[in-house]
C-alpha cells in the first residue's frame, strides 16, 4: 500500500515493522490460535502514519477472516461481546425515544438495551446474531454496503463501537455508514485510544493484525470532520474501566522497566531475553500499581475515546 487508507495521501512514514512468524508465535503462547493463513504471501507487516491525517496503520491491513473470528469467540465464549460499556452509556444520553439506530458491527446487539427509540443491528458472525435473537435483538446478517443502498438517509443516528480499528478500508465504510444517515442526523464512532495507555502495550497482538489493521488518534478522528464533511461535537474520552485496570497497570509497569533498563520506547513485537525480563518484572509490580490506583480522586484516561459527529444538512 502506497497511500493512507482513511485519506489516500502518499506522505507515510514508517513506525515499526515485525516480523509475522513472531506474531504467529504469540498467537500460539497467549491464545493456542493459528494466524498463519491470515497472512498467506506475507513475511513482514509495516506500521505506519499518515502525514496527513494522522491515521496509524499496518500494511498490508490483513483483516481477519471470519475462521478467525470464530476461533477467537470460542477462546473467549460470549464474553467477547460485552453487555455494558461506557461508550454504550453515553451514546445513550445523545438519543430520543422519537431516533431511529443503526449499529453497525453490532455483536450481539448489547447496544439494543441503551436505546430509546427504534434498534436495527447490523453483524456477520452467526454467533453473536443467534445470541441476538436468543434476546429478540433485531440484528440481521447484511453488509454495510447492500444495507446503505436499499436504505439511503433511513437512520437519524448511526453507531459503530470498536469496528474501525478492524476495517481495511475505512475511507468506504464511513462514507457507506453516512449515506445511510440523514441529514443532521448523528455518526457515533467508538475506537480504542492511541491517546492514552493502549499504544504503550508490547506484545498487544489483539492491537495488531490480523485482529486491528488502524490505530486511531484525536488528531484523526477530529480530521474526518475536513475529509467527509460532517461537523465534529464532542470527543469523550472514558475513564479508566474496571475490565481494563489490569492492563493499564501492566503498561505502566513495562514503561517503568523499560526505562529502567535503558530502552528508551517499546516495539510493537518483542520475543528477545530483555523483553522476557520486563515481562517478568512488570507482573510483579502490577499490584503494586493497582494500590496506587485505590484513592478516588485518580482518573487515568480509559481505553477507548468516543466521537460525535452530525452530518451536515
Amino acid at each position: 500500500m502506497q497511500y493512507c487508507m482513511l485519506c489516500r495521501n502518499s506522505e507515510l512514514s514508517l513506525i515499526s515493522e515485525f516480523s509475522v512468524t513472531d506474531l504467529v508465535a504469540l498467537y500460539t503462547r497467549y491464545y493456542g490460535i493459528d494466524v498463519v493463513g491470515e497472512f498467506r504471501g506475507v513475511d513482514h507487516v509495516a506500521y505506519l502514519e499518515c502525514g496527513n491525517c494522522g491515521l496509524r496503520f499496518f500494511d498490508p491491513p490483513s483483516a481477519g477472516s471470519p475462521l478467525y473470528y470464530d476461533k477467537l469467540v470460542a477462546r473467549s465464549s460470549a464474553s467477547y461481546y460485552a453487555e455494558g460499556k461506557d461508550e454504550y452509556a453515553f451514546a445513550s444520553t445523545l438519543i430520543s425515544d422519537n431516533d431511529t439506530v443503526l449499529d453497525v458491527g453490532a455483536g450481539a446487539g448489547n447496544f439494543a438495551k441503551y436505546v430509546k427509540g427504534v434498534y436495527v443491528g447490523l453483524d456477520f458472525n452467526p454467533f453473536a446474531i443467534n445470541l441476538a435473537k436468543e434476546q429478540n435483538v433485531n440484528v440481521i446478517s447484511d453488509s454495510l454496503d447492500s444495507h446503505a443502498k436499499e436504505n439511503p438517509e433511513r437512520y437519524s443516528v448511526v453507531t459503530c463501537f470498536q469496528v474501525m480499528e478492524h476495517i481495511p478500508e475505512p475511507h468506504y465504510f464511513i462514507e457507506s455508514c453516512l449515506r445511510t444517515l440523514r441529514p443532521g442526523g448523528l455518526f457515533i464512532v467508538s475506537v480504542p485510544s492511541e491517546d492514552s495507555w493502549v499504544p504503550m502495550q508490547e506484545n498487544s497482538i489483539l492491537n495488531m493484525p490480523p485482529h486491528h489493521v488502524s490505530r486511531w488518534t484525536d488528531m484523526c478522528l477530529t480530521h474526518l470532520s475536513d475529509l467527509f464533511g460532517i461537523e465534529l461535537l464532542r470527543l469523550e474520552h472514558e475513564e479508566l474501566s474496571k475490565a481494563h485496570v489490569e492492563p493499564f497497570c501492566l503498561a505502566m509497569s513495562q514503561r517503568l522497566v523499560r526505562s529502567l533498563l535503558g530502552r528508551k520506547s517499546n516495539k510493537l513485537i518483542d520475543l528477545s531475553l530483555k523483553a522476557k525480563v520486563v515481562a517478568i518484572i512488570s507482573h510483579w509490580l502490577v499490584p503494586k500499581f493497582k494500590t496506587s490506583l485505590s484513592p478516588s480522586e485518580i482518573h487515568p484516561r480509559g481505553h477507548s475515546v468516543t466521537a460525535v459527529y452530525r452530518k451536515k444538512i
